[in-house]
């Protein structure tokens, strides 16, 4: 993904991380313009609310109905150094403690 964002701009992205998470949100508007078959506010909104499964950059996105959030988003730990950020590992939600 930073491949084509170098190649698209000419220069590194400065925050990778915002590459990643705004190509996931352009994945998911596209599933539910794609789902309803129309580009109307009211048709993507509840697309966007039914959303289950969508594969995308780091984790299987479905919507929970009553938080509007996704349900059992990874967190990602990265560790921010001058020349590149590098991932340290997913951290996944847990149900119960």
């Amino acid at each position: 993904l930073t491949e084509r964002y170098e190649a698209a701009y000419s220069g590194k992205p400065t925050e990778v991380i915002n590459v990643v998470f705004g190509y996931d949100i352009m994945q998911f508007i596209f599933n539910a313009i794609k789902t309803s078959g129309k580009a109307e506010g009211a048709a993507i909104r509840d697309a966007m609310e039914n959303t289950e499964g969508l594969e995308v950059t780091h984790f299987v996105w479905t919507v929970d109905k009553k938080t509007h959030n996704p349900l059992n988003k990874p967190a990602a730990i990265l560790i921010g150094r001058p020349e590149k950020v590098e991932f340290l590992e997913n951290w996944e939600p847990q149900s119960s403690f």
